[in-house]
């Protein structure tokens, strides 16, 4: 469940919760394309199983599917992502304008940080972290609607976060050698 102080009550103590998977929050439309994206990115997986030989340090499956994801992502933002997020320019400083990096660029850098690295087969807080920083570009961008107090933020956590966490549960099968997954 996600819980946030009820100001609209008199006490204090009050606690309003929602929980998981809870069918009366909406969801703007920006938070329903991540979830497509998401799934996509999940149903991706099933074009590069797992490798059924040794896997000691990792199922080199992973690298198959993280360069599947590689070759479409541009593609893939531009599919899921409000446009007017993707068009935003740099700002130019004066410095050379070719050697600025877009925000559809920034965006894709840590998207694809997200999932774990490709060369070391692992995955850990700060591939969690770099999908906290996709979703504050887009916030920052201008990506998310506002909404009522707290009413988008509930959306990401419960919409976009959650199910990345969840999404997690089938990545051992393609990344970690299963004797050193621990579920805690």
């Amino acid at each position: 469940m996600f819980p946030r102080k009820d100001t609209a009550r008199t006490s204090a103590f009050h606690i309003k919760t929602w929980q998981l998977r809870d069918d009366t929050i909406l969801f703007s439309n920006t938070v329903i394309r991540l979830q497509e994206l998401l799934k996509r990115l999940e149903n991706m997986l099933e074009e590069a199983p797992p490798d059924t030989g040794p896997r000691r340090f990792g199922n080199v499956s992973f690298r198959k599917w993280y360069a599947m994801v590689e070759e479409w992502i541009s593609g893939l933002l531009e599919e899921y992502l409000p446009p007017e997020v993707l068009v935003h320019e740099a700002q130019h400083n004066g410095k050379d304008k070719d050697a600025q990096v877009t925000a559809k660029d920034e965006l894709q850098a840590y998207l694809m940080g997200s999932f774990g690295s490709a060369q070391r087969l692992d995955y850990g807080t700060g591939h969690e972290l770099s999908f906290l920083a996709f979703l504050g570009c887009i916030w920052k961008l201008g990506g998310f609607p506002r909404a009522e107090a707290g009413g988008e933020e509930r959306g990401i956590v419960l919409g976009v976060i959650e199910p990345y966490v969840d999404s997690l549960s089938i990545t051992p099968s393609h990344l970690f050698d299963p004797d050193e997954w621990v579920v805690t």
